[in-house]
């Protein structure tokens, strides 16, 4: 009776171990499937939902360069006491988004080098307007046209591989 037992229980474990083995080999024979999912699951979902710090911080930023605040002082005030945070924390966000792919760690990371600039020029803005140094602003366009670059590039390479792996991102 013990030997049918061990029997039984061993041919249980191997069934188990070969149905974990197929399934690698599954996931290895489709990686297109592990990309396109996790760029999906990227951008539209864990994105999606850490993306409104960043554009409220990026709207309060041009709210001063389109001539809806006229107090420079203020303007810098606000920056370092909601914009600057708000930035802050959608870069701790997007940090803490989980990907695996190389794609996907690629597309991630373009976007968080451009929040990242973006951030730069807030703290120089704000230097800027407290040390009364316009040389500041023309750092901070500087890292405003890197950020866009950034970003760019973002959009490009999420494009393409949206063409190469076959998937469509909801908007």
């Amino acid at each position: 009776m013990k030997k049918i037992y061990v029997t039984t229980l061993a041919l249980i474990m191997v069934g188990a171990l070969a149905g974990c083995g197929k399934k690698e080999k599954k996931e290895e024979a489709d990686p297109t499937a592990a990309v396109r999912d996790d760029v999906v699951e990227f951008v539209d979902t864990e994105f999606k939902t850490i993306r409104t710090d960043w554009d409220e911080a990026v709207s309060e930023y041009n709210m001063f360069f389109t001539g809806d605040m006229k107090d420079s002082k203020q303007f810098a005030a606000d920056l370092k006491a909601t914009t600057i945070p708000k930035m802050d924390k959608f870069l701790t966000n997007l940090e803490a988004c989980d990907v695996e792919t190389s794609e996907a760690v690629y597309l991630k990371s373009l976007f968080q080098l451009g929040a990242e600039k973006q951030r730069e020029a807030m703290e120089m803005v704000v230097s800027a307007i407290e040390e009364e140094n316009s040389d500041y602003l023309t750092q901070a366009d500087a890292l405003i046209a890197e950020a866009n670059g950034y970003l760019e590039s973002f959009n490009t390479q999420l494009e393409q591989l949206s063409k190469d792996f076959n998937f469509t991102i909801n908007e």
